[in-house]
């Protein structure tokens, strides 16, 4: 796969480095925000004990390790080496259990593995219209039936730009509600 001008795969010139996610923990992703964000995936998915979770672009594993601390068996995917032995060295400490693998997420290719696939903290829509219409294809077939996909994207506009027929609501609850009331 053609990794060209995208900047943020370098592990240690890209934006998305280790540094990055140092910086960010003492502002931005504290361990008070990874909590808040798996008690909600928790709340409005209903995840039964066991459940495997595919943490799309993992990074340092926060959502990871704090799933894994309740019993879930988790997978973390990421690009960048340096990312996941960071995710590791911080699961040992923890003394969690996760499946890491280095690799980009254009390149899945599991089949009905998992109950939910997570994409966190604008981790998609760095590629072309037809790369994430094709990822979400292949996150869509690594699900089980009735999984779920949780997408966080802070920036509304490039999903609205992308794929102008879906609806996004103003709560993931009220969202998943509705998905849910399908099946």
């Amino acid at each position: 796969m053609d990794r060209g001008g995208n900047f943020w795969y370098s592990p240690k010139k890209g934006l998305f480095n280790l540094e990055y996610f140092k910086i960010n923990e003492k502002r931005v992703l504290t361990p008070e925000r990874t909590l808040r964000e798996v008690n909600f995936i928790e709340e409005i998915l209903h995840l039964k004990p066991g459940a495997e979770i595919l943490d799309l672009a993992c990074g340092v594993g926060r959502h990871s390790i704090e799933l894994a601390k309740r019993g879930y068996k988790v997978t973390g995917l990421d690009i960048n080496p340096a990312l996941l032995k960071e995710a590791r060295r911080r699961a040992k400490k923890q003394m969690v259990k996760i499946r890491w693998i280095c690799k980009d997420m254009r390149e899945i290719t599991f089949q009905e593995k998992f109950d939910v696939v997570l994409n966190l903290f604008t981790s998609f829509g760095y590629f072309t219209e037809k790369e994430n219409q094709e990822l979400i294809s292949k996150v869509s077939k690594a699900l089980k039936p009735q999984g779920y996909f949780v997408i966080e994207v802070n920036h509304r506009e490039i999903p609205f730009i992308t794929f102008p027929a879906t609806r996004f609501y103003k709560s993931w609850k009220r969202f998943l509600d509705s998905f849910r009331k399908q099946f």
